[in-house]
């Protein structure tokens, strides 16, 4: 579940429910189903891939309803190795949606947060499955998947920093800075159009895409006083 941070929670309820209605302007309705083709079988995700995984993803990540982080698991798989296994598998079957509706509603479930901006407005955040996450990245990782190398800041350390260095050494070869800043942009990208690009990729990616976006997801806000809003 996603809650709203607590400064924002010392917030009244007159206020809580101004940040909800603003959270809810930025997350358009599905105006055409996502269809097509997609393969059924995932290839099973091996333990050591998961080890693999674990050890670069962000020691401090905000964490989803399920509570699970990063060391814990590590933890888990160190005084047990076949968990790791076991965790692939459990992954495997996510993508290939073998789990009953409920729990896979649960496992879409997003946990969402509304960030102020200074300027007045509500930046949403949201924090996915711990399980949904790690599957995710296995299977970029086995599928060889990369960043195009005009994207500065993912899959490396100090991204921001980074980006600093890189744009002021652009700048020092009398090249042009141009900020451009498009409002809401990955909420309101096409999804049916994502797919089409997937489609020629990994059949595997494809499948997890499909899990995760052609069924709509809940996102759930926690306000003050333990409300919560779906």
């Amino acid at each position: 579940l996603i809650d709203i941070p607590m400064d924002v929670q010392r917030h009244s309820l007159a206020e809580s429910v101004l940040i909800l209605a603003r959270l809810r302007t930025k997350f358009i309705g599905r105006v055409m189903p996502i269809e097509g083709t997609t393969p059924t079988v995932t290839a099973v995700i091996t333990g050591d891939l998961v080890w693999k995984c674990l050890r670069v993803m962000p020691r401090n990540a905000a964490t989803c309803i399920d509570g699970w982080t990063r060391d814990l698991l590590l933890q888990a798989i160190e005084c047990r190795p076949a968990i790791g296994d076991a965790v692939g598998v459990l992954c495997t079957w996510i993508n290939d949606g073998k789990f009953n509706t409920k729990a896979m509603d649960m496992l879409r479930m997003g946990r969402l947060v509304g960030i102020p901006k200074k300027e007045g407005g509500i930046r949403p955040i949201v924090v996915s499955s711990f399980f949904t996450k790690l599957l995710g990245a296995a299977l970029l990782n086995r599928s060889g998947v990369k960043c195009s190398h005009h994207q500065f800041a993912i899959g490396v350390r100090n991204g921001a920093s980074r980006i600093v260095h890189l744009t002021r050494n652009a700048f020092d070869e009398n090249q042009m800075v141009i900020r451009i800043d498009l409002s809401n942009a990955f909420n309101v990208a096409q999804r049916a159009r994502i797919r089409d690009i997937l489609h020629d990729h990994d059949p595997d990616v494809l499948r997890y895409f499909a899990t995760m976006y052609e069924p709509s997801s809940d996102l759930a806000v926690f306000g003050p006083h333990g409300d919560v809003s779906f």
